[in-house]
């Protein structure tokens, strides 16, 4: 115990720049060396660790040019001799924060070959009421023609699964009696953004940003240049994503063909909607994962580079755009959160439900730090204080590096004055009192990264039940509704000072069981916590049942499992397991008795 607070008085009372915040520097105007100069000391002179080069709107000088590599040269040297780290941003991935800058590097990699362009499925419907002769040409929607599928429409207008019929050939087709549904499926090329599915696209972009950096500056990877930032890929989801690989994926993973069901990704259909959805949108995930998330980590990995950065962290766009967050972000080497609450809402605050996942994913996956991406667009208003503030909450959290945003070379351009405002440094007025701002936040961070979480509550990512409710690429309202409470679950558990893990299905049927706890790594939960879960995996049940029996306990917060990622709707395994932890008519408030612990 001596050491360790020693450790802690020590990190305390003196400054360590591994903890210091990082400075998301955005590039406007024309930098030069004599500017860039001044600003790396004032940075440096201000207790800042490093910063993160990001060309911005308003950069006049082309982005990967010669004169952006002068400047990308001269920060690097100029950091040796300051002490400041600087991290490479990836602008390929970036949202539309930044016009024209994404696009322009994307715009590489597209221009090579068309199967670079990230492919979308396109929906047309018709509906009919037979017996009469339907003629199918022209009833494509834009893109290349897939496939044709009718169905019969019950009397509750949901299509009856039994009645589905492939009609794309020939170009007519008897409808039969009754009211019948016509699904016509094309596949349509999004031909601005890149195929995060295509592991072939991804290389190429590898090839057009990272490997760029990576043979220019070999030698200072690892060392001056710590690693590579990115924000907010996300897989082309309008509505459905697709690739070209996608269909023999699918049947590879689950052993029918896909394009049989299509119907049901857009209209439910009985008992199989639920299977079809989870089915499709795992794979869509594992594609994702595999060619974005496996390929650039390793390709950093090698390099001695740390692979940074945030997706979207809000579970009801998850199954079309993020897949299995749990399972993409583990792959990074500091999970990054990227909070929102300092835009919009007013008092200023910090949404845990945004925090909470990177820093779960963190504890699971054995990482030491997590950051955030902390007060992007507060506006001018925004004072000393409330930064404080929110450094307390994303600290309290979990959060022991923050990445503030932003630091802005040039207010000179309109584009940079109205651009995701404000900027901390010059011309801000509270610029010269900022080191005590950043030498506080150093010690907050200090002392969180050699903290333990002590949280014994996990709560449930519903990433299954949402996307068993995500229709034609969005979410329904039962989906919105399991998103909106698990993230109140979240937020009030935490506002109450009650600390959680959020956990993920690999987490409950993967971890070993031990004295009435699921522990995995650090983790250790005795008690688990499900936001409405209508759909489960079989496996994840299994476990949950044996781990109340063991001693621990299960709360569910509104819908109970009934159906299974596995077989679909009223899945029987799950009704019975469901009976079984929770008891039939059980008092919720009391909860049930299952061996030697206690569900509600």
């Amino acid at each position: 115990m001596s050491r360790a607070l020693d450790r802690l008085r020590s990190a305390f009372t003196k400054l360590d720049r591994e903890h210091a915040p990082l400075a998301v520097w955005c590039w406007t105007g024309c930098p030069n060396e004599a500017e860039l100069g001044r600003q790396i000391e004032d940075f440096a002179s201000k207790g800042v660790g490093g910063v993160v080069v990001e060309p911005r709107e308003g950069l006049q000088i082309p982005h990967f040019g010669e004169r952006w590599w002068d400047a990308v040269d001269y920060t690097i040297r100029k950091g040796q001799s300051t002490g400041l780290k600087t991290w490479i941003h990836d602008q390929s991935c970036s949202s539309s924060d930044v016009e024209g800058q994404s696009e322009e590097i994307n715009s590489t990699v597209l221009l090579r070959s068309t199967d670079h362009q990230a492919k979308t499925l396109v929906r047309a419907i018709h509906d009919f009421t037979g017996p009469v002769q339907i003629s199918l040409e022209g009833r494509f929607p834009l893109g290349t023609p897939l496939v044709q599928i009718v169905a019969r429409l019950d009397k509750n207008g949901d299509l009856e699964t039994d009645s589905f019929k492939n009609v794309t050939r020939p170009n007519s087709w008897s409808c039969p009696d009754g009211v019948w549904r016509l699904f016509s499926f094309s596949v349509k090329a999004v031909e601005d953004q890149v195929d995060y599915l295509r592991p072939q696209t991804v290389k190429a972009l590898l090839e057009s940003t990272y490997a760029v950096y990576g043979n220019r500056y070999r030698s200072f990877l690892g060392t001056d240049i710590p690693g590579v930032f990115f924000g907010k890929p996300h897989v082309a989801a309008e509505p459905l994503p697709w690739t070209d690989s996608l269909r023999a994926r699918f049947l590879k993973d689950h052993g029918y063909d896909l394009v049989d069901s299509l119907p049901l990704l857009v209209q439910r259909a009985g008992s199989s909607t639920a299977k079809v959805r989870c089915d499709f949108y795992n794979t869509v995930g594992d594609m994702y994962e595999e060619a974005w998330f496996v390929q650039v980590s390793a390709w950093c990995e090698r390099r001695g580079l740390k692979w940074i950065g945030h997706t979207e962290e809000h579970v009801a766009s998850h199954p079309a755009r993020q897949g299995d967050y749990f399972q993409t972000m583990r792959h990074l080497s500091i999970p990054v959160a990227d909070h929102r609450g300092f835009r919009s809402e007013r008092p200023r605050t910090v949404q845990p439900a945004e925090i909470k996942p990177a820093v779960s994913v963190a504890a699971l996956a054995g990482r030491d730090k997590v950051m955030a991406d902390a007060f992007g667009g507060a506006g001018w208003g925004v004072t000393p204080d409330e930064l404080r503030h929110g450094a307390n909450l994303l600290a309290a959290y979990g959060v022991d590096t923050q990445v503030l945003r932003g630091f802005f070379y040039s207010m000179d351009t309109a584009e940079a004055s109205d651009d995701w405002p404000p900027s901390f440094s010059d011309p801000n007025p509270c610029w010269p009192h900022f080191k005590t701002l950043t030498e506080y936040i150093t010690r907050l961070s200090a002392i969180v990264n050699q903290s333990k979480s002590t949280a014994s509550v996990g709560v449930l990512y519903p990433v299954i039940s949402v996307a068993a409710n995500t229709a034609d690429g969005r979410p329904n309202s039962r989906a919105i509704e399991i998103a909106e409470i698990y993230e109140a679950v979240v937020d009030g558990l935490i506002g109450a000072s009650v600390d959680v893990h959020l956990v993920d299905e690999k987490f409950v049927s993967d971890s070993r069981l031990e004295g009435g706890q699921l522990k995995n790594g650090s983790v250790a939960i005795s008690t688990l916590i499900l936001p409405p879960t209508p759909v489960i995996g079989r496996p994840a049940m299994r476990r949950m049942g044996a781990f109340a029996r063991s001693g621990g306990s299960v709360i569910c917060v509104g819908e109970r499992p009934s159906s299974s990622s596995d077989a679909g709707g009223k899945d029987r395994s799950i009704v019975r397991s469901t009976a079984d932890i929770f008891g039939v008519g059980a008092d919720t408030v009391r909860g049930s008795k299952i061996g030697k612990g206690h569900a509600y």
